[in-house]
């Protein structure tokens, strides 16, 4: 699923339904998820037409090690300023 979009994938849109991700709608957005290994799973979302090398990008890290999963943002902030191609090179936190 790596680089796959959100739009094709039930966990973002179970989270909206969820009322989370709600920064999504208030314009246009659009996702990426990179779940290449299942245990530290990144999430981001842009403005509609950004490209993955433009600092446009919100991204969340979804780590799971046994039963404890936490969810973290790039940079320790829900800033849409980061680089999706970059997502492995943040410090993430809460």
């Amino acid at each position: 699923m790596d680089g796959e979009t959100m739009s094709q994938d039930n966990y973002f849109h179970n989270r909206l339904r969820q009322g989370n991700f709600t920064h999504v709608l208030d314009v246009p957005k659009e996702g990426r998820v990179d779940a290449a290994d299942p245990n530290n799973v990144y999430v981001g979302t842009a403005k509609v037409g950004s490209l993955n090398s433009d600092p446009a990008w919100l991204i969340q890290k979804i780590t799971t090690a046994g039963t404890t999963t936490t969810l973290s943002f790039a940079g320790g902030n829900t800033v849409d300023n980061k680089i999706w191609n970059s997502r492995a090179t943040y410090t993430y936190s809460s």
